[in-house]
């Protein structure tokens, strides 16, 4: 008996090691495919965008723009679309600059970084920063359209800035300075 029951207990040890080393690959192929499932993208956060769910976009470039794993420029990219959010959305213009910093910090796009920067400092009418952002555009820009593009930003925030002068000093005409038209002059000349 004794030799029919260890026979029973190998068999059912040899089953048994059998199950759990099958199990073991299931699981652990189950974690495989965990780990090779699409993780939100630029485009899934777009998709979202596009479906106006504004949250689920957030969380999606968010994700894309922590990830280490991503490549640069997508995470510069979730880092810019992030920034405009905070500002646009929720007028938090702090955290919308604490984004954009960290994007640059990644040391991609930073010509796109620099002309957000400009375009949400001229929304929060900074326009020193503006401009100071669209002359750093100036300085990375690679290529004839990017310094089209960087003209652009500057001459919006000169622009703006001498408008908001002017629509300030309607009241007295005095205040309104040769500079303001000067300026004015300047951002037209830089647009055409």
């Amino acid at each position: 008996m004794r030799s029919s029951d260890e026979r029973m207990k190998k068999t059912t040890a040899k089953y048994l090691y059998f199950a759990f080393i099958l199990l073991g690959a299931s699981c652990s192929t189950a974690q495989e495919k965990r780990s090779v499932a699409p993780s939100p993208s630029i485009a899934a956060a777009e998709e979202a965008v596009i479906q106006l769910d504004q949250q689920k976009a957030i969380r999606l470039y968010e994700y894309v723009f922590r990830d280490e794993q991503a490549n640069l420029k997508d995470r510069a990219e979730a880092g810019r679309k992030l920034a405009r959010m905070q500002w646009h959305l929720y007028d938090r213009l702090a955290e919308a600059r604490d984004l954009l910093d960290k994007t640059l910090a990644l040391d991609s796009e930073k010509f796109q970084v620099y002309l957000t920067i400009s375009g949400i400092e001229r929304e929060a009418e900074n326009y020193d920063a503006a401009k100071e952002a669209a002359q750093s555009a100036i300085r990375v820009a690679r290529s004839r359209y990017e310094m089209h593009d960087t003209y652009i930003a500057l001459s919006r925030a000169v622009l703006h800035e001498t408008m908001q002068n002017i629509i300030g000093a309607e009241s007295d005409s005095s205040r309104v300075t040769t500079l303001d038209y000067a300026l004015l002059h300047e951002s037209f000349m830089m647009i055409d």
